[in-house]
């Protein structure tokens, strides 16, 4: 049997269960791999909720995982992510549905600057910019 899609939906479909595969990989290589990865015997097969998944493809999974050049990758990343100053506050919205959000009153035709996007980005929740942030917002 398949799941049938409408075809005005299946971008959306897809994109989002892209999205959430590879949430759920993520989440497998943080919480099951590689707080184990000096214990064999963790690693032999798939915790315990997670059986359906099967013992050869937790084994290739865990493989590729403890390999040298997905280990520097994901140590490269960390690190890029730690150098981090100014984190925004868009949490799921991200950068294009604040620009969608921003078309809406912004004047026609005009471009919505980086910067402003920077900005709104690093807005609170009660619509001021955090301490941290004031400094570099006004140079901008």
């Amino acid at each position: 049997d398949t799941f049938k899609v409408a075809p005005e939906s299946k971008k959306l479909v897809l994109t989002s269960a892209g999205t959430k595969w590879r949430q759920f990989k993520t989440y497998l290589t943080n919480k099951h791999v590689l707080p184990y990865l000096g214990k064999k015997k963790k690693l032999r097969k798939p915790p315990k909720q997670y059986a359906f998944i099967g013992l050869q493809p937790w084994k290739e999974f865990v493989t590729q995982r403890k390999t040298e050049g997905w280990l520097k990758l994901n140590n490269d990343q960390r690190e890029r992510v730690k150098k981090r100053k100014y984190h925004h506050r868009l949490s799921r919205k991200g950068y294009i549905r604040l620009e969608e959000e921003l078309r809406d009153t912004w004047p026609e035709g005009e471009v919505i600057d980086h910067a402003i996007m920077w900005k709104k980005a690093r807005l609170l929740k009660n619509g001021e910019i955090s301490e941290e942030v004031t400094p570099v917002a006004r140079k901008i």
